[in-house]
């Protein structure tokens, strides 16, 4: 069932400055607020991670559902140089599929290559969406 919402995640790399995240995301938002379907965008912004919920019209007021919207959506925000965009459709009744691959390693720039030349040959597969890259603790770790 189509509920009219959907969620967007916005990341920018680590260690970016906050009024670049900022810009960015202004960029974004304007970006989904041109669409006519759109009622409003609210978003918050945590360091270099955004989560904006986008609400739109009623459905009897658009021409088409929430999910065409985001494939419309899609390449316009994937343009921007964020790290990471993930759309998440509100549905209900439904349960994404997620599918996720960890890579670890003692060094951080092979992981990332690695990480990214496999992100690169899974959007290759028209049955995938929203391939990203989550880096969790990407500081050096040390232990004495």
């Amino acid at each position: 069932m189509d509920l009219g919402e959907f969620n967007l995640l916005l990341q920018t790399p680590p260690a970016t400055a906050p009024a670049l995240t900022s810009t960015l995301v202004q960029q974004a938002e304007k970006k989904i607020m041109d669409q006519p379907e759109v009622k409003d965008v609210s978003t918050e912004i945590k360091g270099n991670v955004a989560q904006l919920r986008v609400r739109l019209v009623p459905s009897k007021e658009r021409p088409i559902t929430t999910a065409a919207l985001v494939e419309r959506l899609r390449p316009t925000i994937e343009e921007l140089p964020f790290a990471l965009t993930h759309f998440q459709l509100e549905r209900r009744g439904e349960r994404d599929n997620v599918v996720s691959v960890e890579i670890s390693g003692p060094e951080i720039s092979p992981m990332i290559n690695l990480a990214l030349d496999l992100r690169r040959r899974l959007r290759q597969l028209p049955e995938l969406r929203d391939v990203a890259i989550h880096l969790r603790n990407p500081t050096p770790e040390y232990e004495i």
